[in-house]
């Protein structure tokens, strides 16, 4: 699962948290997640996704 390998392509953990909303947290968890993935995600991921960004101290839009 390329969502724990600490390896993987960034532009496919962008991918798979466009395609797979329900992976974002997994995605955003990832050391190789770039800050405008990030923001993407805090601004279009789910629920779970948006928590833990915010428990990291990650500004997060409320919807």
């Amino acid at each position: 699962a390329a969502v724990r390998d600490p390896h993987a392509d960034p532009v496919l953990l962008a991918k798979i948290a466009y395609e797979n909303p329900e992976f974002g947290a997994s995605v955003v968890a990832n050391p190789r997640a770039y800050p405008g993935l990030k923001r993407w995600v805090a601004e279009f991921g789910d629920e779970r996704a948006r928590r833990y960004l915010a428990s990291t101290g990650w500004p997060v839009s409320e919807t």
